[in-house]
């Protein structure tokens, strides 16, 4: 048997231990109503034994069964030791993982549990869940810790596939922040980000400290000792201080500015050497006078409006823009955590919101735990699909002060239903690096040619149209040609079962089809765009044709139906168009209402525009690479950004900025 690794870290077990540390927690002023201690390891052990939770232990032995008891010994070690930055600091890891005194299956185990990120679900939960954060607000604290984590392993082990592992890996992640849970909070909180809207700043964290703790009737240790890790640059810091005070009006000009937080007290005594160098170097980038905007969007829900959020940043930084990311949670968790933040607070005065028509603009902020600060302009980038909105959508423009258009369609959709300007504002595309796959990969066979299709089961199986698609493939060759058809459907979730069993039994009666619906990474799903020899959408409506698009920029001749957003981009030089009959909805497809108008494709001219590609392939490569040429040109990511700051200028004016 292996010996013991890490003593250091060894629990107290004895009773003059324990002993010494109820003592230690009086004199630091801390009680169980204030203080759930999560490095007390026979006290966290009693806990998860009243909850028939696995133990946590010290024993490596533990480590060597499978990942889930590699955490129960990382945590068990953690819990033995208060003064520790295991979790948050690489070096605990590498140690960790490399201590030879561990055989070489524990410390794969432990490798393994630092690799899984086992936190990541568990903050998902409490971002998502406004109810959790009204009924135990100071959850990441130590104040109401043991609550949330009593919630956490008694009943969310199966909705959010979290164990009682990753929710203590959670608290303990949180308490070693120095700000001891209270700048996560703060995030998520709006209350708190109304009440002291500097709160995160150095001018403001004393205030708000003092707020918390007259809020929830606090008066303890860990309050008093939090701290706040750097969160802002020292020009930003400032920024923030003048929204909670406005009557404070930093001058922009480089030595005013100096001059005035030297010669101001009340700035003066809050800041030391350190920051003034900072602030100077922010004066040097010319902070103050680049525009700034704050985005909410859908950063880390694989999809369209994905795709789109991340297109609109990477556009207004590359022309200089800053940007502050704000993350719209949805339930379906497919990007648990981002090495990016995506919380910031609404900083600037602008606010694009990329977050979907159907979302209302207070109910976006509301679920993403944000206060929608008063004075800030707000642009609504809005995706639609069909010609007009439902009627119930008719309000959604009270929420914002322009909207901006990603395409003409989509434009004349909103014109006509809100009476607050519009600017058709394309928006900027172009492929990261990646690797090319082979089409074995993908299950694909590298002697045949293969068409493809990509869509999403929440953007509606019926506008996606795949059904449409098969017919057409069936109908343009015969069984035993060289050709096959793959059709990429996003996991249907919970939802759209009754389709998904449709499609599945409609591919499994088709020849030569391929499904995947695992999901795919980004780059695996360009590798799947790249690896097949042409693209095809019989789409019945759509606001860009995004998948399109991207089809293009890898070179790939396009088929596609002559209707809606795709048509600002596809033309009959680069593309293969579908024709199609304008018809009405005869049911409801949430959101669309029946008698709403979108396009009925015709399959036998798609069979024969298949027919056409996969006969005249010479020609079709020609067209796509064409298709390449143009879309690199008028989807340029600098170009949308150009677009977008020359407006955002034109804001800020008209604001006196």
């Amino acid at each position: 048997m292996n010996a013991p690794a890490l003593n250091l870290f060894r629990p107290l077990k004895s009773f003059g231990g324990r002993i010494k540390r109820r003592i230690d927690d009086h004199l630091r002023g801390e009680t169980d109503d204030t203080y759930f201690d999560i490095h007390n390891l026979p006290k966290l052990n009693a806990f998860l034994m009243a909850r028939d939770c696995p133990l946590l232990t010290t024993d490596p032995r533990e480590a060597e069964q499978d990942v889930a008891g590699a955490m129960r010994y990382i945590l068990g070690l953690l819990a033995s030791r208060r003064k520790t930055s295991a979790l948050t600091a690489g070096a605990f890891a590498e140690r960790l993982s490399a201590d030879v005194s561990l055989s070489m299956m524990a410390r794969q185990n432990i490798r393994e549990a630092f690799a899984s990120d086992p936190a990541a679900r568990v903050k998902r939960v409490f971002e998502l869940r406004e109810d959790l954060r009204a009924a135990w607000p100071l959850a990441l604290t130590p104040k109401q810790r043991g609550e949330y984590l009593a919630w956490l392993v008694s009943f969310v082990r199966d909705d959010f596939q979290i164990t009682p592992e990753a929710a203590v890996w959670f608290l303990i992640e949180q308490d070693e922040d120095p700000s001891r849970g209270l700048a996560a909070s703060f995030r998520l909180h709006p209350e708190w980000q109304a009440a002291v809207p500097h709160g995160l700043t150095r001018f403001g964290w004393p205030a708000l400290k003092a707020w918390v703790g007259s809020r929830y009737g606090l008066d303890c240790r860990w309050l008093r000792k939090a701290t706040l890790p750097k969160q802002f640059r020292p020009w930003d810091e400032l920024l923030l201080l003048r929204q909670a005070q406005p009557h404070i009006k930093p001058p922009t000009r480089d030595d005013d500015l100096l001059e005035w937080v030297k010669g101001t007290p009340r700035i003066a005594k809050c800041v030391d050497a350190r920051w003034l160098a900072d602030l100077k170097a922010d004066l040097a980038d010319r902070l103050p006078t680049r525009a700034g905007v704050n985005v909410l969007g859908l950063f880390r829900y694989t999809s369209g409006l994905q795709h789109a959020v991340k297109s609109t940043v990477e556009s207004l930084t590359s022309v200089g823009v800053r940007t502050g990311l704000r993350d719209f949670p949805v339930l379906f968790l497919r990007e648990p955590r981002n090495k990016q933040a995506f919380d910031a607070i609404e900083p600037f005065d602008v606010t694009i919101l990329n977050t979907g028509i159907d979302v209302p603009v207070a109910e976006a902020y509301r679920k993403s735990g944000l206060h929608a600060r008063p004075g800030v302009y707000r642009v609504g980038i809005w995706w639609w699909e069909l010609e007009e909105l439902p009627k119930q959508w008719l309000d959604r423009g009270d929420g914002v002060d322009e909207i901006w258009a990603p395409t003409r369609f989509i434009a004349d959709a909103m014109r006509s239903a809100f009476r607050k300007p519009v600017f058709a504002m394309g928006p900027g595309l172009e492929l990261p690096a990646f690797d090319p796959l082979p089409k074995e990969y993908f299950g694909l066979d590298p002697e045949r040619f293969t068409f493809s299709f990509v869509f999403d089961m929440n953007s509606r199986m019926q506008r996606k149209n795949p059904l449409g698609l098969l017919d057409a493939f069936r109908r343009a060759f015969r069984p035993d040609e060289p050709v096959e058809l793959v059709i990429k459907v996003s996991p249907p979730e919970s939802y759209y079962k009754d389709q998904w069993l449709i499609l599945r039994d409609a591919i499994a009666a088709t020849p030569n089809v391929k499904l995947v619906d695992r999901v795919l990474t980004r780059a695996e799903l360009l590798g799947l765009l790249n690896a097949a020899d042409s693209y095809v959408s019989l789409h019945r409506s759509e606001g860009f044709g995004l998948t399109c698009a991207e089809a293009m920029l890898l070179g790939k001749p396009v088929i596609a139906t002559r209707y809606s957003g795709n048509l600002d981009f596809m033309t009959d030089d680069n593309s293969y168009f579908v024709d199609y009959a304008r018809i009405a909805l005869t049911e409801d497809i949430d959101p669309y209402p029946r008698g709403a108008i979108w396009a009925e494709p015709h399959v036998g001219h798609a069979a024969k525009q298949m027919r056409e590609v996969f006969e005249n392939q010479q020609q079709a490569r020609n067209r796509g690479e064409r298709a390449k040429q143009d879309l690199a040109s008028s989807l340029s990511i600098v170009a949308a950004g150009e677009r977008m700051r020359t407006r955002l200028d034109e804001i800020y004016r008209l604001r006196g900025r």
